[in-house]
């Protein structure tokens, strides 16, 4: 008898990752299997591309959280007949929650994707995370809620939560074979793993004189060397505040400290990451950038799905370089590492004045080492608090977007 499909939530589907997880689901559905259906759509501002996944997919519910969008889709609606849940970020809870809901894909930016990863979570639904903020400010109450109190030593990525990012994603491919993470768990995963190795790419300002940084313009910025991303995202890929962030879920997904994760810079983006294993075997997953992967791999665990993408090209590829990352071109990392250290509600003001400094430089009010030096300000600033509840860590991301905000004006 034919598997029933497995019924998708997809939270954030007018984005990048948000098309191509449509587009991995509906080139899935043409193959010999698993299936899927979506029956949630959600967007915050993009209601004509919502409007055309809405005709396409025909979803059972769909959420529009931006005040200003949800006024624009009540009168633009292409369907009355699909109940329309908002405005505001609750609705996602909503519809993560659903009872005809069997995973969630959270691909929303920012803080947004914490609650609703939490209430699918509580709910056991499975949640393909595609959002960064989650584990970065609430790692700890992820783990609560998979793990229980006593979560020392073991880490998060496994059936229930599914890591999308593609450098976590490389690393849970990476680990699928070994003993603590075939779902026996027979030892903490700190014994298992040595360290772990992100690959970053540099960036544009790679091999720019550190003397022009004060004149980069977002447009420079913007100009990502190897991937199409978000405005954010890309100028986190450039000062590195990205890998600050994936070092500290690295530390929830695998269970290791902080201190085990690694940053190496790779340009050619062929290695997406890699694992040291405790007997030195150091295992990799190669592949062309290429987000499908990474997306069809959490959607079909522990299944391997079919070819969406062509494979690498190693004669083509020729080469992998590595470099060292220079501190002083990249100082937003070292502030990254020191908060994923401390932990507590410093990685909450970590994200959130970075989202306020980069806005900030793309809207052409601060330079661009200033994005470092305004997020290094927050957290010295914050009297951190250890163990912090779901509340601590939103007051705390408030508190970090009004000290950035202040500054600015003062400036």
């Amino acid at each position: 008898m034919e598997n029933p499909p497995v019924r998708v939530a997809l939270l954030g589907s007018t984005g990048s990752i948000g098309r191509q997880t449509l587009d991995v689901i509906e080139r899935l559905n043409q193959s010999d299997g698993p299936h899927f259906q979506v029956v949630a759509l959600a967007a915050r501002h993009h209601v004509s591309t919502l409007a055309e996944q809405v005709r396409r997919y025909r979803p059972h519910r769909l959420a529009v959280t931006d005040p200003a969008a949800w006024a624009a889709w009540g009168q633009n609606s292409p369907d009355e007949d699909i109940p329309a849940l908002g405005p505001g970020d609750e609705a996602l809870s909503e519809l993560a929650t659903a009872d005809d809901v069997d995973l969630v894909v959270v691909s929303v930016v920012g803080a947004a994707g914490l609650k609703p990863t939490l209430a699918a979570l509580a709910q056991g639904k499975t949640v393909a995370l595609a959002n960064k903020e989650t584990l970065v400010i609430g790692g700890h109450l992820v783990a609560g809620l998979l793990l229980g109190k006593e979560s020392s030593g073991e880490g998060l990525a496994g059936s229930r939560l599914r890591p999308i990012d593609s450098e976590h994603s490389a690393i849970w491919q990476s680990l699928g074979g070994c003993q603590g993470w075939d779902g026996t768990r027979r030892e903490p995963a700190s014994n298992v793993i040595r360290r772990l190795i992100l690959t970053a790419s540099g960036g544009p300002f790679r091999h720019t004189p550190l003397d022009e940084f004060d004149t980069l313009t977002p447009e420079q910025a913007l100009r990502h060397p190897n991937w199409k991303m978000g405005a954010r995202i890309t100028v986190d890929s450039a000062t590195m505040m990205n890998k600050g962030f994936e070092i500290i879920e690295a530390a929830w997904l695998f269970g290791v400290s902080p201190e085990q994760v690694q940053v190496v810079i790779h340009p050619q983006a062929a290695i997406h990451s890699l694992a040291e294993m405790g007997d030195g075997a150091l295992l990799a997953q190669l592949g062309p950038a290429d987000m499908r992967l990474p997306i069809e791999y959490a959607l079909c665990f522990p299944r391997r799905g079919v070819r969406l993408i062509e494979p690498l090209n190693l004669v083509q590829l020729g080469r992998c370089d590595f470099e060292a990352v220079d501190p002083s071109r990249y100082p937003a990392l070292g502030v990254a590492r020191e908060v994923a250290r401390q932990g507590g509600t410093l990685p909450a003001v970590l994200n959130a004045a970075d989202e306020e400094a980069v806005a900030a430089f793309l809207a052409g009010r601060i330079r661009f080492p200033d994005i470092a030096r305004l997020v290094e300000q927050a957290v010295t600033a914050h009297q951190n608090t250890l163990s912090p509840s779901l509340e601590e860590v939103l007051a705390a991301d408030q508190w970090a977007r009004r000290q950035v905000r202040e500054r600015l004006r003062s400036a």
